[in-house]
């Protein structure tokens, strides 16, 4: 578990390659702040990694209030934020 105790925020990661990525942070010991536009699919893999484990935001990354706003999430449920993986 290499990245046990990191928090880390994947953008783009309902789908593709932001959601392997997602996927892969929380099987090495991540706690993951996921992000994509449409909720139904970050509830999805929410659920797949598990809600200890994953916390979804849905929000237009283009918005300028979106960065802030994951970074307070991440803050907020796992207590830090440690890294963020752009792929949006």
């Amino acid at each position: 578990m290499r990245l046990k105790d990191k928090v880390i925020i994947v953008t783009g990661s309902t789908t593709g390659i932001g959601k392997a990525i997602a996927k892969r942070c929380a099987a090495e010991g991540a706690k993951v702040v996921l992000h994509g536009l449409e909720q139904y699919l970050g509830e999805e893999v929410e659920e797949e990694i598990g809600a200890e484990h994953a916390v979804f935001h849905c929000e237009d990354i283009t918005s300028e209030s979106c960065p802030e706003n994951l970074v307070n999430l991440a803050v907020k449920r796992f207590g830090k934020l440690d890294a963020v993986v752009n792929n949006a």
